[in-house]
């Protein structure tokens, strides 16, 4: 009986190992994908308004943070729901 409890836990483990190797294959990917971004048409607007002088430099970081931001909590929503291709 022993036994039979041991390997059971041992196959649970070895799931949530396999499960865990998964999701960081996927945020290596998502990491991979983000630093080979562009900077997109908001992060540029957020650069020039700095550079004009409408904004100050801590707005303008602020911006860029956001923006990233928005992209890192969509994709945690993709992984939750299991859409882990990023398409949508």
């Amino acid at each position: 009986m022993l036994k039979e409890i041991l390997i059971n836990d041992k196959c649970k483990l070895e799931e949530r190992k396999n499960q865990i190797t998964t999701e960081l294959c996927q945020l290596k990917k998502a990491l991979e994908e983000n630093q080979n971004k562009s900077i997109d048409a908001d992060d540029k607007k957020a650069i020039q308004e700095y550079l004009s002088g409408r904004i100050t430099k801590n707005r303008c970081c602020l911006a860029i943070v956001e923006d990233r931001l928005d992209l890192v909590m969509r994709f945690l929503a993709e992984i939750k729901r299991g859409d882990t291709d990023g398409a949508n």
